[in-house]
């Protein structure tokens, strides 16, 4: 299991340049992320977005899944089947916001168990 947090600059959001932040839970069945975005506001402070909970499978999910990717950088360049929520991702950016990095890890962790059946 791996746990990982990738810096993402000047990625595009809603028309402006932002920067983002991807968190990993990458396992030999998967891969989940979370997904949020920092977005500069000139005379405000900078606003943070969760953009999005998802995950990174190396097999289809359901009947008719077709790979969003042919080589998936968090899969070892195997096809993935991708499939986020930027609205589950406010669950996770709740938990990040109020409780803390340990609380939010041990969530990805538990929705890697929930998508994927273990945690492997």
């Amino acid at each position: 299991m791996v746990i990982m947090i990738q810096h993402l600059a000047h990625v595009e959001c809603e028309g402006e340049n932002v920067t983002g932040v991807r968190f990993l839970v990458k396992g030999e069945l998967g891969a989940i992320q979370y997904l949020l975005y920092m977005i500069p506001h000139d005379f405000e402070p900078t606003h943070v977005m969760s953009a999005d909970l998802g995950y990174h499978s190396p097999k289809p999910r359901y009947s008719d899944d077709t790979p969003m990717f042919d080589k998936c950088e968090y899969l070892d360049g195997k096809p993935c089947f991708y499939d986020g929520s930027g609205l589950n991702a406010m669950r996770v950016s709740n938990l990040l916001h109020n409780c803390g990095p340990d609380v939010m890890w041990k969530d990805l962790e538990e929705y890697y168990i929930e998508t994927f059946g273990e945690l492997k």
